[in-house]
């Protein structure tokens, strides 16, 4: 598997010894700001059996930079903030990916699924096994063979917008 780099609290700690791809761990209130073009909140998630998981997913929001390109930004207290660079439309939906690779782990997938237009829930899908990817000329898309060790759904918030 020539899967590029991601999982839950491995980002959120911003380990020295971890690679991303897609993306970047900021200090919290230093994240790019960018006008509001979406918020949602984390809820009811399962595990790949269906089992409801404390998985520690945070406030999202998109913002449309200034250069016209867009970042998802996940919040949590006492945590850095997770930056998503990489993103691309998939039929409706616009697609954010992560990938973290740390000394101590297998590569993992972060993907945030939002209405690439319009107001609308979303989904956060963490993946932790038998996925790959391929570069292109903006980052990378990455696909999956298994279920999500990790499946949340996102909920329409409020824009906090900068």
């Amino acid at each position: 598997m020539r899967a590029l780099l991601l999982i839950g609290s491995l980002v959120a700690c911003a380990c020295d010894s971890a690679r991303i791809a897609g993306g970047r761990v900021v200090a919290s209130g230093t994240e790019p700001t960018g006008l509001a073009a979406g918020a949602w909140t984390a809820s009811d998630c399962r595990d790949a059996r269906g089992e409801k998981t404390a998985f520690g997913a945070g406030a999202v929001e998109v913002r449309r930079l200034s250069d016209g390109r867009f970042a998802l930004v996940e919040t949590r207290p006492d945590y850095d903030d997770i930056v998503v660079t990489n993103s691309f439309v998939r039929g409706k939906e616009r697609v954010f990916q992560l990938a973290l690779k740390s000394a101590a782990s297998a590569p993992y997938l972060r993907e945030y699924r939002v209405p690439a237009s319009g107001p609308g829930p979303g989904h956060l899908f963490v993946v932790a096994r038998q996925w790959d990817s391929r570069e292109t000329a903006d980052g990378f898309v990455a696909w999956y063979a298994t279920e999500p060790s990790v499946a949340c759904a996102l909920l329409p918030g409020r824009a906090g917008g900068t």
